[in-house]
């Protein structure tokens, strides 16, 4: 979170900047890192929630294992 606010003070100092000058090699730096935290953040949201199904799944497979030892059936 933390780096997401430094980031966008960061973006926010290099916007006028922008504007004076469309091709500074400065301002494509920052374009690039910002659509790289997007896609980063972007990334880690999928992977969390593939990360969230996977462990439901295990949960539930411990509840019905420990169900069938316990009543013996299986």
């Amino acid at each position: 979170m933390n780096a997401k606010w430094t980031g966008l003070c960061f973006l926010a100092l290099a916007l006028p900047m922008a504007h004076a000058n469309q091709a500074s090699p400065i301002t494509k730096v920052l374009q690039l890192m910002s659509d790289m935290q997007t896609k980063v953040i972007g990334e880690g949201e999928a992977a969390h929630a593939i990360y969230v199904e996977f462990a439901e799944m295990c949960e539930e497979r411990s509840k019905n294992l420990q169900f069938e030892i316990k009543t013996g059936k299986g």
